[in-house]
């Protein structure tokens, strides 16, 4: 899955130890970085030591088999498993998928977020109250983590290259969205402009 990254960087990818790659996975606070640097840090954490690269719910649920057929209720899980059991045998899954069978823009999206957004209290004297996320209730499963990156996509009309490409974000660090939400007008202006309304949005020497 990271067959096009040059040998320096695949290097680096191979240095990080499963503990550190075990930790990104289970603890929200820990390297929130892992997530939100690029695509092939955050797959490299979803690698674990036999070749496989499995969503953190399938690395807590592997006995989860279930995924989508014809005349049964959606998964949010495209194929079975293409798990390798040994480091030997080489299985590939689908172009696009993990070897849990899920979809690769799928979990990263879910785990960009996961990393990124903290728990809120809606109580009035709680509201500075923040608390990072963690594996033991809050990493999705397979239907919710579809219907979540499906809204996520609809409504902000972004995609996980949008995200790696104008990141990394910091929530307590404003500017970081800038070139996101740049992007997000950019996106919104092309499918208004699809549905006959005439607009021109000028920001700074850019022009949409």
């Amino acid at each position: 899955m990271l067959e096009n990254l040059e040998e320096e960087a695949k290097e680096k990818l191979a240095a990080i130890s499963d503990t550190t790659r075990r930790s990104a996975r289970k603890i929200g606070r820990a390297f929130p970085a892992s997530a939100t640097t690029s695509q092939e840090l955050a797959l490299r954490m979803l690698n674990l030591n036999r070749r496989n690269y499995i969503c953190r719910y399938h690395v807590k649920n592997s006995k989860h088999d279930a995924f989508d057929e014809p005349d049964e209720e959606l998964e949010g899980r495209a194929y079975e498993f293409s798990y390798n059991e040994s480091s030997l045998l080489v299985l590939s899954p689908p172009e696009g998928f993990l070897h849990c069978g899920c979809f690769i823009e799928d979990e990263l999206i879910s785990f960009y977020l996961w990393k990124l957004v903290p728990m809120v209290s809606r109580h009035p004297d709680l509201m500075d109250v923040r608390e990072p996320q963690n594996d033991g209730h809050d990493i999705l499963d397979t239907r919710a983590r579809t219907l979540q990156v499906e809204e996520f996509k609809i409504f902000s009309g972004l995609t996980a290259d949008d995200l790696y490409n104008c990141g990394p974000l910091n929530l307590q660090d404003p500017k970081t969205f800038r070139q996101l939400r740049i992007r997000q007008i950019e996106k919104f202006v092309g499918e208004l402009r699809a549905l006959g309304v005439d607009i021109k949005v000028e920001i700074g020497n850019q022009s949409f």
